[in-house]
């Protein structure tokens, strides 16, 4: 069965131009590296992080934890910009990208100083965390070397010597979670590539002797009149299609009061996605999403929005 689908979506109120806008620069609480070749080793009090595959041996991979607190930020906030800002002070590779990932379980920072270079670590002391270990002794990562989302939620080409910025949807939606306490804030790990060797970056940790160079997240968000200066539900909302039932085309209206990742979709009864009108970042507003449906067999067909844990639905009828 084959369906066509033409959308058109319309922002019909955006609330953010209504928030006292406010942000704040925020250096980390907790950072550190991972090394693979060993579970035992970490460098919590260094003052630099790696990322990538390094040249010795069997070419092992580096990876970086870092961790904010997000105090400062009052519940209730609407996160309107994330961006994390790391100094790449050492490298002996070209361009590599290095991704952040969302880590998903509660990691340490124990008192390991790693000497020299820092680049092999040193043996971790209690409350590190290691490449087998989230905390030292004896809390081990379901998966060696973290445990993180699969999908990145910043990614940049790292090249020379320099200051680099993380910035994307991704980010904003990982801090808007952490602040309205959807998910554990447990920061985010950095991942090099690690297609090969001789990949890694040394970037300079929250211990650095240079304040200028240690990493900072930049957070803004939005307060106060802006849901209800738009006239915005305290939560979201999905109207019902109208015109339903529908020949050839219906309309859909939702409103979000904060930004957030969402998607609308509509299914068939066998649970077969139809259409997908609406996905991914949305600014705190109404919206409103037309469909052409003049292709789809007539029949009952389902609406889903859901944005964050919040799942909203309608029924609608095609006519033949």
């Amino acid at each position: 069965m084959r369906f066509a689908t033409a959308l058109v979506v319309a922002l019909l109120t955006t609330a953010s131009d209504a928030a006292a806008r406010q942000q704040a620069t925020l250096t980390p609480t907790l950072d550190t590296s991972l090394y693979q070749e060993s579970g035992a080793v970490s460098n919590g009090k260094g003052v630099f992080l790696f990322a990538g595959r390094t040249a010795n041996g069997t070419a092992p991979a580096r990876r970086a934890l870092l961790a904010f607190d997000l105090s400062s930020v009052p519940q209730g906030a609407t996160i309107t910009g994330a961006t994390l800002t790391l100094n790449m002070s050492r490298t002996v590779a070209g361009p590599f990208r290095v991704s952040m990932h969302r880590v998903l379980g509660a990691w340490g920072e124990g008192s390991s100083n790693a000497s020299s270079e820092e680049g092999r670590g040193a043996t971790a002391t209690s409350g590190d965390a290691t490449w087998t270990q989230r905390v030292v002794p004896g809390t081990p990562w379901d998966s060696p070397g973290g445990d993180f989302e699969a999908a990145a939620s910043a990614s940049v080409s790292v090249g020379g010597a320099g200051k680099y910025t993380w910035s994307a949807p991704g980010l904003v939606a990982d801090v808007q979670a952490w602040v309205d306490g959807s998910v554990p804030n447990h920061g985010w790990i950095l991942v090099g590539d690690e297609s090969g060797s001789t990949t890694a970056k040394r970037f300079d940790s929250r211990e650095h002797a240079s304040a200028a160079n240690r990493p900072a997240l930049v957070v803004s968000w939005s307060v106060g009149t802006s849901v209800e200066a738009a006239g915005l539900p305290i939560e979201p909302v999905l109207a019902q299609n109208w015109p339903n039932p529908f020949r050839e085309s219906t309309t859909f209206s939702f409103a979000v009061p904060r930004g957030s990742r969402l998607e609308l979709a509509v299914f068939d009864l066998l649970g077969r996605t139809v259409a997908v009108p609406a996905s991914g970042w949305h600014e705190a507003g109404r919206y409103e999403v037309a469909l052409d449906g003049s292709a789809w067999v007539p029949g009952l067909y389902m609406a889903r929005l859901r944005v964050g844990e919040r799942v909203l639905t309608r029924q609608l009828v095609r006519l033949p």
